[in-house]
């Protein structure tokens, strides 16, 4: 889900909800290619925020890092849980966190560009093939890879966009294991919520 081709090459602006891979992606870009340019949230919105070109008085291209939205809601409450203790079930259904994650990936996809790129990184394919992705991201910011062995962090990242001391554990994503922190009635409430026409645009099958 991309739109290639750009007014203003070798720069972006990366967007996404709080644990849905920002750091990780903006990592992989800069180690691996010739970027000359991601705006900053003071440059040009807070990055977990609406997009506001009035910012720059332009636009830029955007990637937008998505994750899907019953892995994210666990990713999210674990982080929150950090600050407030709250039991998963309790958090989930009381909270506006689903509608929140709907309303703000499709802002992201829909807002309408004239003169930028937009490209859409699925965090769930980044992981599996971080390389052919981020390719990808480079045709549609037009810019170059850089000559050497593709780097891939094999830690966690921090929120200052370095990796952690904790090893990353792929095949949590990979086989799902997110799942295990719903039980049936819980599941059935958060997708009764979720805009299910948005995740099937993102690319996921369910």
């Amino acid at each position: 889900m991309s739109s290639v081709g750009t007014k203003y090459p070798g720069e972006g602006k990366i967007f996404g909800l709080q644990r849905s891979g920002t750091n990780f992606t903006n990592l992989l870009m800069r180690k691996n290619y010739e970027i000359e340019h991601f705006w900053s949230n003071e440059q040009a919105g807070w990055k977990h925020g609406a997009y506001t070109p009035d910012i720059l008085k332009r636009e830029t291209n955007l990637v937008i890092v998505v994750k899907h939205p019953l892995c994210w809601l666990v990713s999210m409450h674990r982080y929150v849980k950090k600050n407030q203790g709250a039991d998963f079930g309790k958090w989930a259904r009381g909270g506006h966190w689903v509608a929140h994650w709907n309303s703000m990936i499709l802002h992201w996809i829909r807002y309408p560009l004239k003169e930028g790129s937009r490209v859409v990184v699925r965090y769930e394919e980044l992981i599996d093939k971080p390389e052919r992705v981020c390719d990808r991201v480079a045709l549609a910011l037009r810019i170059k890879k850089k000559d050497q062995r593709f780097y891939i962090p094999q830690r966690t990242m921090n929120r200052n966009n370095t990796e952690s001391k904790v090893v990353f554990d792929a095949m949590y994503y990979r086989k799902k294991k997110f799942m295990e922190a719903y039980g049936p009635a819980l599941l059935r409430h958060v997708k009764e919520r979720i805009d299910w026409d948005l995740v099937k645009e993102l690319g996921y099958r369910d």
